[in-house]
Formats: C-alpha cells, structure tokens, sequence
C-alpha cells in the first residue's frame, strides 16, 4: 500500500514539472548564436544590453553577487529588443 502511495506521489510530482515552463539560453559568443531550449513557453522577449567591462571594472575592480545591488545597474537601457514565438516541435 505505502509503495503505490510513493509511486502515485512520485507521478504527481513529474506531472507538476512537466507542467512548469522552462526556458535555458546558451550564448556561443564565437558563433554569434544563442540557443534556446524550452518547454511549455510560446513566446520570450530577448533584451540585449551593452557592458564596458573597461569600466564596470574600473567603477568597482572586486564586485562581488553579494555586494551588487540592482539598483546601481538599473540605468542600463537595451540597445535591441525582440520578441520570439517559440515553435512547439
């Protein structure tokens, strides 16, 4: 009885992230490509955001994730917006 409880339980759980959406981006910078994988999404906006990193190391050369509030990056504006529809295979 506990074993089909557990089985039961167990497909539950795969149903509910089956059901989630994913989405993962894999920039190949060489390639100049990005790919994406999804599931359960139709559509994303990319957003591209330019970085000097000449002075972002300058303005703070020992940034930390821990240090780093949003706000001090919050001026950055994209220089290029797209919205993809995402193709269900």
């Amino acid at each position: 009885m506990i074993d089909n409880f557990e089985d039961s339980e167990r497909l539950n759980k795969e149903k509910l992230v089956k059901s989630e959406p994913m989405i993962d981006l894999e920039v190949n910078s060489l390639a100049k490509t990005i790919s994406i994988s999804y599931l359960n999404v139709s559509n994303a906006k990319i957003s591209y955001y330019p970085i000097d990193l000449e002075i972002l190391f300058s303005k703070s050369p020992f940034l930390t994730t821990d240090l780093v509030s949003t706000d001090e990056f919050s001026f950055v504006q994209p220089f290029m917006q797209e919205e993809i529809e995402l193709i269900v295979n």
